[in-house]
């Protein structure tokens, strides 16, 4: 993600502490700021609770990170309302779909998240370290690979 000092990820404080660790872990790195921004209980609708997270967004905040399901109180955010806002303001968003895999019906492309992503072991059963990212077209050029080999270079089509 293209943060820099001063940017802001926002997030909820029902997120998965892993995440939040990895956030902070990222941010004291380079200088961005992660915020959590309060959902109190109990949530009315998801029309309340999309409001709720908007009044933590400030004109720094350049990327949105939710969970579809929370991990401490299993709660289903209402993640496309939120990444259309977002995408309407210009801020990227990203999805943790750790515990939406094997429980929702999940069209990623419905989502609309700029960034989706789910391991497959918690709810598919299957082997750690199993998992997928999906990106939407417009943002792939902001993902660098781990690995390189066919697909990448001069003759690499572009997106």
């Amino acid at each position: 993600m293209p943060l820099v000092p001063g940017d802001e990820v926002l997030a909820t404080d029902h997120e998965y502490g892993a995440c939040e660790r990895a956030w902070r872990f990222v941010a004291a790195r380079r200088g961005f700021t992660y915020r959590r921004q309060p959902l109190p209980l109990p949530l009315t609708s998801p029309e309340a609770l999309v409001e709720q997270f908007w009044l933590g967004v400030t004109p720094r905040t350049k990327v949105i990170f939710l969970s579809h399901i929370t991990s401490p109180t299993a709660i289903r955010l209402p993640v496309e309302a939120i990444c259309a806002r977002a995408r309407e303001a210009g801020i990227l968003t990203l999805i943790d779909g750790a515990h939406a895999v094997g429980q929702l019906p999940l069209d990623v492309a419905a989502v609309g998240a700029d960034f989706y992503t789910s391991n497959a072991h918690k709810w598919l059963c299957a082997p750690k370290g199993s998992a997928f990212l999906h990106v939407r077209p417009e943002c792939q050029r902001l993902i660098e690979p781990l690995a390189v080999g066919w697909g990448w270079g001069e003759d690499r089509p572009a997106s």
